[in-house]
């Protein structure tokens, strides 16, 4: 249920995000749908790593298995990190080119907006990572000291 929740807040946020663009106009709106596609594809590791630490959670608790939880909340946490910062640069470096995929190299109005859109949007990665390491790491210690207790 809570994954099922956010996912409906990010599509209503979305929606209401689009309606605020389209008053802007086409150029805008443009360069907004490009970069989305180019942010979407690139967060998949992210939404495909919160679903994992989500089930691997689960499994360790259900097995009383607390340390491992911690172990594997703390390597997902480094290949999240490590991946924010990659695909920072390569975004950083690359947009243009891939923006081509979506937009006529001669709208450059609109690939300059999808630079700064994307690059923005980058730049914040890494707080998707302390968010989600924040949160599973909550779960981590309520679980270690409900056992710590039990034990």
């Amino acid at each position: 249920v809570p994954m099922g929740l956010q996912y409906s807040i990010t599509a209503i946020g979305s929606t209401i995000l689009q309606a605020a663009v389209n008053t802007l106009g086409s150029t805008y709106v443009a360069a907004m749908t490009a970069g989305s596609k180019m942010f979407n594809f690139t967060c998949c590791p992210f939404d495909a790593l919160g679903s994992t630490m989500a089930t691997y959670a689960g499994q360790n608790v259900g097995a009383a298995k607390i340390k491992r939880l911690g172990q594997g909340v703390r390597s997902a946490m480094i290949i999240g990190s490590v991946y924010s910062v990659l695909s920072l640069i390569a975004l950083y470096f690359t947009t243009d080119y891939i923006a081509l995929l979506f937009v006529n190299a001669s709208e450059t109005t609109i690939i300059a907006l999808t630079r700064q859109f994307i690059h923005l949007h980058a730049s914040t990665f890494h707080l998707q990572v302390l968010t989600w390491s924040a949160s599973a790491y909550r779960v981590w210690a309520s679980q270690y000291l409900q056992y710590q207790q039990v034990s």
